[in-house]
This record gives C-alpha cells, structure tokens and sequence, in this order.
C-alpha cells in the first residue's frame, strides 16, 4: 500500500508520536533556556511530560486495535516504543541538572571571570563581615539604606548587566550573587577568594568561581 494510504489510516499514530518528539524535546529545551536566561520562567514544567503520558497511552489504545484488526501492527507498536523510550529517557534527565548546565553558560557569558572577581573583592571591601545587599529589584531593597553603596558598585563594577532581583553575600573566603526564592528555588554565583573547594554541590566555571543551584 502506498505511503500516503498508510498515513491516512495511521494518521494520528503519526501525530501522536510527534507530539511525543516534541514534548521530549521541550522537556530538555525549557529548563536550559531558563537557565542561559536566568530571567525568563515558562509556566507548566509539567505539560510536556503530562503529553509525553497521554501519547503513549492513546498510542497504545492505537496498537491494540491494530492488532485486533490485523493492520500495522509493527508500525503501531514501534511508534509506541519510541513514545514509551522519550517516556522513561524524560525522568533519567532531571531538570533541574539541564537548568544547571543552562545557568553555566549564563555565568560564562554575561561576566568574564575577572568581571566577577571585581564584584568580589568590592563587596568583600564595602560590606562588613556576613553583610548583604539586595539589589534595586528584590524586596529586601531599601531605597535611602542601599542606594548609595549600590550606586558605587555599579560605577565600580559590570553588575549592571545582572538581573537586578539578586542578593549579594559576603562571607569568609567568599562572595555569594543569589537569585531566587523559597518556592522558586535558588541558583547562585559564588566567587571563592582562592581557589575553591571541589563540591558535588557546585559547578566551577573557574578555579575560584562556580554555580550552585538549589530546590529550596
């Protein structure tokens, strides 16, 4: 039977295996995107694999009338497969590790290491010992108390070019640049005043700056 038959009669098998590809693909694009950004959030993480579920049970009602009916049985049944692979391959790649490598790249591009290491040192030089500052975006931000020591930073540094909805941390040894929240999540710069510890917990993108993402 001519192709174009055969998808006439297995038409939505077709579309619902593409759904599948593309809510795979989704599934890997959307959190790195997020990440690279470290600004933009797509609402309904869940959506992709909530399609990924549905096409593979629609595709499996398809094979199973197929074999009733002894048509495309093969054809049915491997689009199934393949639905079901993009199924169980989407909870081995967890979001939050492709957000990670995402956030990476945010870190490498925005600011060149040096750039970062200038922010370092000034908070390290104008904030007390565990002192903060939030930046003009974060609720924490007080006009009259932050605005002088955040106009400095900025004639001083490149922190301009940063989402302004962040919070900077000095500590012993280290400067942490946070974005995020409790329900959110939190991912972080954090720049070591020598080279840093190696942690499964962070990522480096230099011998004395890494990344750090947490669910919390």
């Amino acid at each position: 039977m001519p192709f174009i038959a055969i998808f006439a009669e297995m038409k939505s098998s077709f579309i619902w295996t593409f759904i599948a590809l593309v809510s795979f693909a989704s599934g890997l694009v959307v959190p790195y995107v997020e990440g690279c950004s470290n600004s933009l959030w797509f609402p309904g993480d869940l959506l992709p694999l909530l399609l990924l579920f549905v096409s593979c049970i629609v595709l499996l009602s398809g094979w199973i009338r197929s074999i009733v009916s002894k048509r495309h049985v093969v054809a049915t049944g491997l689009m199934l497969l393949i639905s079901l692979l993009f199924f169980c391959a989407s909870f081995m790649l967890r979001p939050a590790d492709l957000f990670h490598l995402g956030f990476n790249h945010y870190a490498k591009t925005v600011l060149t290491s040096d750039e970062w290491r200038s922010i370092s040192r000034f908070a390290q030089d104008h904030l007390k010992p565990e002192g903060q500052l939030p930046g003009p975006n974060k609720n924490l931000w007080n006009e009259k108390e932050h605005r002088a020591l955040w106009s400095e930073l900025t004639a001083a540094t490149q922190i301009q070019k940063l989402d302004p909805s962040l919070m900077i941390f000095v500590r012993p040894g280290e400067t942490e640049i946070v974005w995020g929240g409790a329900l959110a999540g939190h991912r972080s710069i954090i720049i070591f005043t020598h080279k840093g510890d190696q942690s499964p917990r962070v990522s480096f993108i230099a011998d004395d700056i890494a990344t750090y993402i947490s669910a919390d």
